[in-house]
């Protein structure tokens, strides 16, 4: 449902800045330094004149910093990571309330007092993990005949794709590999991250304010807009033909010989399309005649643990593909919305 979320405070106190990193180091060229009076019952009041101030833990990142002369409490963190400690879990429905409670219990202990009435949402994700039939890379090919009108598409490293403007990103990326990259933990199964953040306060529209969050009606509203721009995307008119797509061969051949380099690969889908439909005694009339004895056997063995592995690899029909995509993005949807 959601994921990283940044909440923006005017109104807070500071009562121990003992845990904070200080930045006091003030340039003449500094912006708008921070002023902040601690209001300590040990210290008693005490004024600090700061470039900025932080705040992090493995699950939160805070910072105070001046804006146009008013001080800022910047709150940073992904809601899955910090409410169930990973980011494959989904957000649940059943767990605002513990996440207003740990928010505001997390700020409280790193020496500020805020209020939550007046705290905005300057920026918020919505996410979706959706178990697919094959893995990550077999729709590859699917996902680059994606166009969008409003949205510039961008590729990133092979595994995520992008597609984004000044107020909002759509991404779709391995979920597997992120978590294993990122997080240690390996996935007996394939998962793939559908994600929207929204880069500018306004684009929010219902979700303005931390207190938004309580109000079912506008969530709904919310996720609606989260899935109808993820089905405008992937809205193809023309599919691109069923085939052996590249990106699934090289990960069907990567399952198979891990170790092997790319001059193999072109050795298994060669061999593949020579002797795939040849009778036995065919291929073994063809060794005969074109290899001496020593290598005869050596090639023979290489071609027949191949043709045993050739299965692995099938015509990728990407309207299927898409299908499949569609479906269980609506399912994700209608759950989504019968939890609220």
């Amino acid at each position: 449902m959601f994921d990283t979320i940044k909440l923006t405070f005017c109104e807070f106190v500071a009562k121990d800045l003992s845990n904070w990193k200080l930045c006091s180091d003030i340039s003449d060229n500094a912006f708008n330094p921070v002023k902040i009076r601690q209001n300590n019952e040990f210290l008693g009041n005490v004024s600090y004149d700061l470039e900025k101030a932080f705040y992090n833990t493995d699950k939160i990142n805070m910072t105070i910093k001046a804006i146009n002369n008013t001080n800022y409490l910047i709150v940073n963190f992904s809601i899955p990571k910090f409410l169930y400690g990973n980011n494959v879990s989904e957000f649940q429905a059943d767990d605002f309330e513990k996440l207003f409670y740990e928010i505001n219990r997390e700020i409280t202990m790193s020496g500020i007092f805020a209020n939550f009435e007046t705290a905005n949402i300057s920026r918020l994700d919505f996410c979706s993990n959706i178990k697919t039939d094959y893995s990550f890379s077999v729709y590859k090919g699917l996902f680059s005949y994606i166009q969008s009108s409003r949205l510039k598409k961008v590729e990133y490293d092979g595994e995520t794709f992008y597609w984004r403007n000044k107020s909002r990103e759509l991404k779709i990326y391995d979920k597997v590999k992120d978590v294993e990259k990122k997080e240690g933990i390996t996935l007996d199964y394939n998962l793939m991250r559908f994600e929207k953040s929204l880069l500018k306060k306004h684009t929010h529209k219902d979700l303005i304010q931390l207190k938004d969050l309580k109000d079912n009606d506008k969530i709904k509203d919310s996720i609606v807009r989260y899935y109808d721009d993820l089905f405008n995307l992937l809205d193809i008119k023309t599919f691109p033909d069923s085939s052996l797509d590249l990106w699934a061969m090289i990960e069907e051949f990567k399952k198979i010989y891990p170790k092997q380099h790319f001059s193999e690969l072109l050795k298994f889908y060669g061999a593949i399309n020579l002797f795939k439909d040849m009778p036995e005694n065919i291929i073994d009339e063809f060794f005969t005649d074109c290899f001496s004895r020593s290598k005869r056997f050596k090639y023979k063995k290489i071609v027949n643990d191949i043709l045993k592995n050739q299965n692995v690899v099938k015509k990728i029909d990407n309207k299927k593909l898409h299908s499949e995509l569609m479906e269980k993005l609506g399912e994700s949807k209608h759950e989504k919305i019968k939890s609220l």
